[in-house]
């Protein structure tokens, strides 16, 4: 068994992993960063999960240099785009409800670049394929999916229980983004919502790479928070279509205003 070999299948499975989550993953349900023209939602997250695919493949399929070759690039334009992209939601493996790209994202991405660039060095011409290459790398991606799976729900019961809110919740301020396919998911859903209902809320457009101010700090678009009768943010704040939704129905809507509307 090369080592080479197992080298290029640890290396492959996060590739294969993160492109197939991205092409099963509906658009809406992403929280895709990137605003590019060519690479926003809703394609955008398909052309990268095709290009992270198919370096996987030749990462299994081609020879050993070439295989390395491949790989390094991608995990040099990997690290690349998660430094530019550091603080906002990462959509890595699909809709899984990850962390924020920081600089743990930056640094896996770059050890993986120099570990392929290493092979490319040492490696010969070898195989085109072997059994080893695309049985480590089924491993690795299969790892890699239980893994978020079991983060995702461990963050997703963290949410459920969110500390109830003795606060009363008059308005909300609710942060969305353009070329957001969960923005507009939400827009929807608050389009069906009595019109006085709408006037409880406070839109803010964040641009891309804006850094959200601190009483959503650290969350993902779209989210929210709730104000009391003066304005103030109270309350632990929303993340999601599911949770935004929640919290504007929340609101507390005086009787006063209800009578002068009807």
């Amino acid at each position: 068994m090369p080592v080479t070999d197992v080298v290029l299948g640890i290396l492959a499975g996060p590739m294969a992993a993160a492109g197939l989550a991205k092409l099963v993953s509906p658009a809406e349900k992403l929280q895709w960063p990137i605003r590019h023209p060519v690479l926003r939602a809703p394609h955008g997250p398909k052309l990268v999960g095709v290009a992270e695919f198919t370096v996987a493949a030749i990462a299994i399929l081609a020879s050993e240099r070439w295989a390395a070759v491949a790989v390094a690039v991608a995990y040099v334009s990997l690290a690349a785009v998660a430094f530019w992209l550091r603080g906002q939601k990462c959509a890595c493996f699909g809709a899984a409800r990850l962390a924020a790209v920081g600089r743990t994202h930056v640094s896996l991405n770059a050890v993986g670049a120099v570990v392929a660039a290493m092979v490319v060095i040492a490696g010969g011409a070898g195989p085109s394929f072997t059994v080893t290459r695309l049985g480590v790398t089924a491993g690795a991606a299969v790892g890699i999916f239980g893994l978020i799976l079991i983060l995702d729900r461990r963050r997703e019961a963290a949410a459920t229980a969110t500390p109830p809110c003795d606060e009363r919740i008059y308005g909300v301020r609710m942060y969305e983004a353009e070329d957001c396919p969960a923005c507009r998911a939400l827009k929807e859903l608050i389009g069906k919502m009595d019109p006085i209902r709408h006037r409880t809320i406070e839109k803010v457009t964040v641009a891309m790479g804006e850094k959200l101010p601190a009483e959503v700090e650290g969350l993902g678009i779209p989210c929210a928070v709730g104000l009391d009768a003066g304005g103030k943010a109270v309350c632990v704040p929303a993340e999601g279509i599911g949770a935004v939704k929640r919290l504007i129905e929340s609101v507390t809507i005086p009787t006063t205003v209800v009578a002068s509307d009807r």
